[in-house]
């Protein structure tokens, strides 16, 4: 039985090519217009209701910059230009992969934050879109939203930061924020589901509330299932099978190549291949380690072929996890003409 996950990312709105890409559609580019930052609003001008008009009948509509300029309220102008910026670099891409490798590979990124990590939750979730494995799902979830880290009774737990954030704010925050109205509590008295081998189910009827925690620790099974989804990332978007297998340490006397999952863990394996000292304190930092083969030699650098490449993920000093899923993609040591 094939579970349904992620039912507002988008997925359905869009069409696979032969390839096996996601295809831009017009109902996808549509569905930006719909969005709360610039859906007309009662005390809206004329202008910003027809232009919103012809983009939902039309969402390929070129615009100009005087006709936004002119719209009377400076924020929705400006709304119009981000949204419009990255919709003419979504068309000119054709797929949202292309669009992301072509965005990733620049020189620098044009687009907020928060339109990348969409891109990137749809492109996992094509990727496992057949996946039963609810652990293998909510570690996706790693790759485009950041995480708070705790570490409880020798648990280290990774929850969506966004979700506490919401309940320190009182806000609604799906289930268990409903659950923290009606039992009228403080956070640190409500036991947050941590999500295992037996409860997956749970996490699959509530996938687009992001309030599961995970339990990070080496050992279990939650670094295996992360493993899993950077193969399936890696092989989705440059066409290549690669093993990654979680490590508690890096033993390798001819270490050669290394990749941070983030900032900090990049700054730690860095310091450490270099062999400059590290306070404890940066050691520390680091949730995880892995080892990941490429399989295909003829692949890779001549002085890489047949070594492994060691990734790593580190938590800041605020103890959120921020993960780069596109250094997986740009610091790979593959040969040039790859």
């Amino acid at each position: 039985m094939i579970n349904k996950f992620w039912n507002k990312s988008g997925l359905s709105l869009l069409e696979v090519n032969e390839r096996g890409m996601l295809q831009i559609t017009p109902d996808y580019l549509r569905a930006f217009f719909e969005r709360p930052e610039l859906a007309p609003e009662d005390d809206s001008c004329a202008g910003e209701i027809a232009l919103h008009a012809d983009l939902v009948k039309d969402p390929f509509l070129s615009v100009p910059d005087d006709l936004i300029n002119s719209l009377r309220d400076a924020d929705t102008a400006e709304n119009y230009k981000i949204f419009l910026r990255f919709r003419d670099d979504l068309v000119k891409a054709k797929t949202i992969e292309n669009a992301y490798l072509t965005m990733m590979r620049s020189n620098r990124v044009a687009h907020p934050s928060l339109l990348i990590n969409e891109l990137v939750q749809l492109i996992l979730h094509h990727c496992l879109s057949d996946c039963v494995d609810a652990l293998m799902v909510r570690a996706a979830e790693l790759f485009f939203r950041p995480q708070t880290l705790t570490q409880e009774e020798g648990q280290i737990l990774l929850a969506d930061q966004q979700v506490l954030g919401m309940y320190e704010k009182g806000l609604d925050a799906g289930q268990l924020g409903r659950m923290l109205k009606q039992m009228n509590a403080p956070l640190k008295k409500i036991n947050l589901d941590v999500l295992g081998s037996d409860n997956g189910e749970i996490y699959f009827s509530r996938s687009d509330d992001f309030d599961m925690v995970l339990d990070f620790r080496n050992g279990e099974p939650a670094l295996a299932a992360f493993a899993k989804v950077i193969e399936a990332w890696i092989t989705h978007l440059l066409y290549m099978d690669v093993k990654v297998t979680p490590h508690q340490s890096i033993t390798d006397e001819h270490w050669r190549w290394h990749i941070g999952l983030d900032v900090q863990s990049n700054e730690i394996l860095n310091a450490i291949y270099q062999e400059r000292d590290l306070p404890s304190s940066s050691i520390e930092a680091l949730v995880a380690l892995f080892q990941m083969d490429i399989l295909d030699h003829s692949l890779v650098k001549n002085h890489m072929q047949g070594k492994p490449v060691y990734l790593g993920l580190a938590v800041d000093a605020h103890n959120i996890v921020r993960m780069k899923p596109q250094n997986l993609l740009t610091n790979m040591p593959l040969r040039d003409n790859n």
